[in-house]
């Protein structure tokens, strides 16, 4: 969808073209943030790192904060 919202430009003026990008790239990286709640990310133990799990929970709600911040 990054692909085709990039090469068409089907909404009027640059600056809604432009913030249609960037709400797709949003959605793409939490989305992918997503993942690290999952038992993927293992500590030395071999167990889930929550510790990593919650840093990355942080970092999650940055881009949700920043996203919501551009978009209104």
């Amino acid at each position: 969808m990054l692909i085709y919202v990039g090469y068409n430009d089907s909404l009027l003026g640059k600056f809604a073209n432009r913030l249609e990008m960037f709400n797709e790239l949003m959605v793409c990286f939490i989305t992918f943030h997503m993942y690290f709640f999952t038992d993927w990310v293992l500590g030395k133990s071999g167990q889930p790192d929550k510790d990593v799990q919650y840093n990355y929970g942080i970092l999650m709600n940055c881009f949700i904060v920043f996203y919501i911040y551009v978009n209104v």
